[in-house]
C-alpha cells in the first residue's frame, strides 16, 4: 500500500512539474545576460499552474506530500501550509508575474500575487535552465505584505484613532494649563509691585516757604531815591540826615486804606 501511495505522489508531481516546464526559444527581449532564453507567457503560465496546484489541495493532502517529499517540493508545501493556516480562503485569480534576471546565478526570480478570499498571497520561484528546460529549483509562498493593512481590524483601526485623539487633547490641556501657570505669575508680580509702592515712606517738607511780602529793592536806586524824597518831605528835612538802606513791604494794609 505505501508503494502505491508513493507511486501515486510521484505522478502527481510529475503532472506538477508539466506546468512548470517552458519550451525554450530564442527570444532575445529577455535574458541577455542568461545562458538560457524564454518566454514571459511560458513562464506566467507556469507561474499560474503552480498557484492552482496548490490552491486546490486539502490539509490532508498537503500534510501527506510534507510527509513524503524532499528538496524543493518538501520546502514548498512547508511554507503553502503555513500561508493556508492564517483562512487565506478559495482561489480567485493571480496577477501577471515579475521576473528579476540574476546574471550572477544564471537564473530568474519571479514573483506572483495569488488573490484568495480573504487574504493575498505572494508566491515566489527561481527558474533556471536543467538539460534544455526552464525550471523551477526554489519555490516559497507568504502572506502579501501589500495587504496588511486591509486585515487590521476595525478595532485596530479605532484603538490607534483613539489613541491619537488622546494624545492630541493631551498636548492641549498641558499648554493650556502651562498659559494658566503663566498668566497666575504675571497676577504676582502685579501684586508685589502695588504692595511696594504702597509702603514706600512718604517725605514731607516741613519748612515754610518765604513770604513774597518781603522784597528787598537794594538794587533799585530810582526807586530808593523817590522812598527817600518823600520820607523826607513828609518830616520836613533833607535826604541827609538818613540812608535808605533797604526797602521791603509793610504788613500793615492801613495804606491800602487810605
Amino acid at each position: 500500500m505505501k508503494k502505491i501511495h508513493k507511486s501515486v505522489l510521484l505522478l502527481t508531481l510529475v503532472v506538477a512539474m508539466i506546468f512548470t516546464v517552458v519550451s525554450v526559444k530564442p527570444v532575445t527581449a529577455y535574458a541577455a545576460d542568461l545562458s538560457f532564453s524564454y518566454e514571459y507567457d511560458d513562464i506566467e503560465s507556469s507561474m499560474e499552474g503552480i498557484a492552482q496546484f496548490f490552491a486546490a489541495k486539502s490539509d490532508a493532502a498537503i500534510d501527506y506530500y510534507i510527509d513524503n517529499s524532499v528538496g524543493m517540493q518538501l520546502e514548498a508545501f512547508k511554507s503553502f501550509k503555513e500561508v493556508k493556516e492564517q483562512k487565506i480562503g478559495s482561489f480567485v485569480s493571480i496577477e501577471k508575474c515579475n521576473i528579476k534576471e540574476d546574471a550572477d546565478n544564471d537564473s530568474i526570480e519571479v514573483t506572483s500575487i495569488i488573490h484568495f478570499e480573504k487574504k493575498d498571497v505572494k508566491m515566489t520561484a527561481t527558474f533556471k535552465s536543467i538539460d534544455d528546460d526552464v525550471m523551477p529549483v526554489e519555490m516559497s509562498f507568504g502572506i502579501y505584505a501589500g495587504d496588511e493593512e486591509k486585515n487590521v481590524s476595525l478595532a485596530s483601526k479605532m484603538g490607534k484613532a483613539a489613541l491619537n485623539t488622546l494624545m492630541g487633547m493631551g498636548t492641549v490641556i498641558i499648554v493650556l494649563a502651562f498659559l494658566a501657570v503663566v498668566i497666575s505669575l504675571l497676577g504676582v508680580v502685579n501684586n508685589l509691585q502695588n504692595k511696594k509702592k504702597k509702603e514706600a515712606p512718604v517725605i514731607i517738607d516741613n519748612t515754610e516757604p518765604k513770604s513774597t511780602d518781603e522784597e528787598v529793592y537794594e538794587d533799585d536806586d530810582e526807586l530808593v531815591a523817590v522812598i527817600a524824597a518823600a520820607i523826607a518831605a513828609s518830616e520836613g528835612t533833607t535826604t541827609d540826615g538818613f540812608v535808605v538802606r533797604s526797602i521791603k513791604r509793610s504788613k500793615n494794609n492801613k495804606w491800602k486804606n487810605a
